[in-house]
């Protein structure tokens, strides 16, 4: 592992899982926050 490596912000935008006391199905969505909103740049599709 590298220390000086920059921190990893991993991000789901949803999860759901069963409760482990209750049984009952658990479910969240999130949008990124303003840390993780990044630019994106489609590249054109490529015609074969």
């Amino acid at each position: 592992m590298d220390i000086d490596a920059p921190p990893m912000a991993l991000h789901a935008w949803k999860l759901a899982f069963k409760h482990p006391l209750t049984g009952e199905r658990m479910s969240f969505e999130s949008e990124p926050g303003a840390a993780l909103q990044l630019e994106t740049t489609v590249a054109p599709t490529a015609t074969y």
